[in-house]
């Protein structure tokens, strides 16, 4: 019992420690971006149907899938920079006209009669009640390109806007080096550190010390931009520079 009151005094006088320490320097923030083009784009083309049969509707969105593809071949794109999902099939219930889950059979009535009453019950049918019809199919599939130039992007969509596909997606871009610019914006944030801090201390009138503590608090994830779509044919896209940045915070002490 003594031992962990022992350590629990110990551990009191460790954190008002660090609190005292932390209370004595000065905390600041360093930020930095790196401006670069991306070199990378992605598109997703989606290609849907509907009908009665689910053969004939697979066989029409297969014939378009494979327009796509080809279109996307002969403009110089590796077959590995083609992605196409799996055939989805759905069937679509129209809800006005789904057949009733319950359908009445008989009718019971609890009403009781004496021996020289007559009752009479009389059941009818809506005419115009609902009629079931069969579900429609739908079968979609999704192709996703990489490019790696703009230029390609907009004789791409020339051609599959003439086969007939129903969406297109925003165009996705990104960086292929992104690790090694996010890391430039890093060694960035971190010289920039200690300016800012020298900056304030200069300011307040003390004298900045030793460094004593930093952590990142940025994410080096790849980053992904949107261009917006543009529904008309023959407009050139370009590419505009875009910026990764980091961000730091450093803890630095004060001098007596």
């Amino acid at each position: 019992m003594r031992f962990v009151f022992v350590f629990f005094i110990m551990l009191f006088t460790f954190s008002v420690n660090a609190d005292y320490i932390q209370s004595k320097g000065i905390e600041v923030t360093g930020r930095a971006v790196v401006n670069a083009v991306p070199d990378v784009f992605t598109l997703n083309v989606t290609i849907l149907e509907r009908g009665s049969s689910a053969g004939k509707i697979k066989a029409l969105v297969d014939h378009k899938s494979n327009r796509v593809v080809d279109s996307v071949i002969l403009l110089g794109i590796k077959s590995t920079d083609i992605e196409s999902s799996q055939v989805n099939i759905y069937p679509i219930y129209d809800q006005e006209y789904q057949k009733p889950s319950i359908q009445l059979k008989s009718l019971s009535v609890k009403k009781q009669f004496s021996d020289n009453e007559k009752g009479k019950i009389r059941l009818e049918v809506n005419k115009k009640s609902k009629v079931y019809r069969a579900p429609v199919i739908e079968v979609s599939r999704i192709i996703t390109v990489k490019l790696f130039d703009i230029a390609v992007y907009d004789k791409l969509l020339d051609k599959i806007v003439k086969i007939g596909v129903n969406k297109v997606s925003p165009l996705q871009m990104s960086f292929s080096n992104h690790e090694n610019l996010y890391q430039q914006a890093l060694d960035k944030a971190v010289l920039a550190a200690k300016p800012k801090a020298m900056r304030v201390a200069a300011k307040a009138g003390v004298t900045l010390g030793r460094l004593v503590y930093m952590k990142e608090l940025s994410s080096g994830g790849a980053i992904h931009y949107s261009m917006a779509n543009r529904a008309r044919v023959g407009f050139n896209s370009n590419v505009g520079v875009k910026g990764i940045s980091a961000q730091i915070t450093a803890t630095f002490q004060l001098e007596r």
